[in-house]
C-alpha cells in the first residue's frame, strides 16, 4: 500500500471543485468532518481530494493550513482500503473532506472520527448503484 499523496490525487479541476459544492452530490457529517462526492469518469486517479477549512470557522490563517496538513495526513495514512474499494467496483470520485468545527483539530482525537467517515463512504460504495449511494442533498 502506498502511503503517498501524489498530485495526481489531488482535486484541481475548477470545473468538479464548482460542481462538488453545488445541490446534488452525495454528503454525510461525521462531525467535525463533512464528506461530500461525485461520482466521475474522467480522471487519472481512482479518488481526487480536495481538503478545506472555512475562513468563517477557523480566522487565522495559521490554524487553517495547519488543519489542512492534518487532514491530509489522515487522509494519507488512512486511504487504502478507500482506493480498494474503488478499484474493486471500477468507480471514480471527486471527494472533498471539510473540516467544520471552531474548535483547533486534534489529531490524535479525530484520526478514529475521520476512518469512521471513510469506513462509512466505503461501505456505501460498496453497496453498489452510484446513483442511490446517499440522498443528495
Amino acid at each position: 500500500m502506498k502511503f503517498s499523496f501524489q498530485k495526481s490525487e489531488k482535486l484541481i479541476s475548477k470545473k468538479t471543485i464548482s460542481s462538488l459544492f453545488e445541490k446534488g452530490n452525495f454528503s454525510f457529517n461525521t462531525p467535525p468532518f463533512r464528506f461530500v462526492f461525485k461520482f466521475t469518469d474522467n480522471q487519472s486517479a481512482n479518488c481526487a481530494v480536495l481538503i478545506t477549512a472555512a475562513k468563517k470557522n477557523q480566522s487565522s490563517a495559521v490554524s487553517r493550513n495547519r488543519i489542512r496538513r492534518q487532514l491530509r495526513e489522515l487522509y494519507r495514512l488512512n486511504k487504502g482500503n478507500l482506493l480498494a474499494a474503488l478499484e474493486k467496483t471500477q468507480l471514480q470520485i471527486a471527494l472533498l473532506i471539510s473540516y467544520s468545527s471552531k474548535k483547533e483539530l486534534i489529531y490524535k482525537s479525530s484520526e478514529q472520527t475521520f476512518v469512521d467517515g471513510l469506513n462509512k463512504l466505503i461501505n456505501e460504495i460498496e453497496k453498489g448503484n452510484p446513483n442511490t449511494v446517499f440522498n443528495s442533498n
